[in-house]
């Protein structure tokens, strides 16, 4: 089963990898421009320094509205995520993921899907997606690996807050977004999976 979640991450590297490499070159120009090293595209170095200057994202990286400095944090989160993957023993599955630092994250819960399809041999068609909440203990330690599904995090609630100590889901006491505890997702039969609160993730 890890086989599935070794799969996505493989190709979280590749897009990780072509977006660094084309990072790599104007950047580098950039930095040796400003040295008084090297020499750059007049055009392409007035660009990119005036989008560093307005906090831009450059056209050339990609399509968003956010701005530079937020971009480059999740760049950053996205490439920790990635590193801690490649160094781990087996490439299998995470200990825990980082929904919000994928770039594909359908194929992501995709794979949460196939890996109990494949353990209950149930068609994957009638899985559904169940978010157990499950939090970390007080010393910061997540539990045990689960032997299906997988402990994830980067969601955020929005106009409520989730209450460790009740177990459920309560208002959001003032704050407009809350961050939801670390959780398990798993793929359970349609029938076993009625009588949780079902609630769109975007």
């Amino acid at each position: 089963s890890c086989s599935v979640y070794s799969r996505v991450f493989a190709l979280e590297c590749e897009k990780m990898s072509r977006l660094l490499e084309m990072l790599r070159p104007p950047l580098a120009e950039l930095r040796d421009a400003l040295k008084g090293d090297g020499l750059m595209p007049e055009l392409l170095g007035q660009t990119l320094l005036s989008d560093v200057a307005t906090n831009q994202v450059p056209k050339r990286w990609g399509s968003t509205e956010r701005p530079l400095s937020s971009w480059l944090v999740d760049l950053a989160t996205r490439h920790e995520q990635l590193s801690r993957w490649v160094a781990s023993p087996d490439l299998g599955k995470p200990a825990v993921t980082n929904l919000a630092a994928l770039f594909n994250h359908e194929a992501f819960l995709i794979a949460v899907q196939l890996e109990a399809a494949q353990l209950t041999a149930v068609p994957i068609e009638k899985l559904k997606l169940v978010c157990d909440v499950v939090g970390v203990a007080d010393d910061g330690s997540i539990p045990p690996p689960p032997p299906r599904g997988v402990y994830v995090e980067g969601m955020w609630l929005d106009g409520a807050r989730w209450d460790l100590s009740a177990g459920s889901l309560s208002d959001g006491a003032g704050q407009l977004h809350s961050k939801l505890p670390l959780a398990l997702l798993h793929a359970a039969e349609e029938e076993a999976s009625q009588g949780t609160y079902v609630c769109p993730v975007y």
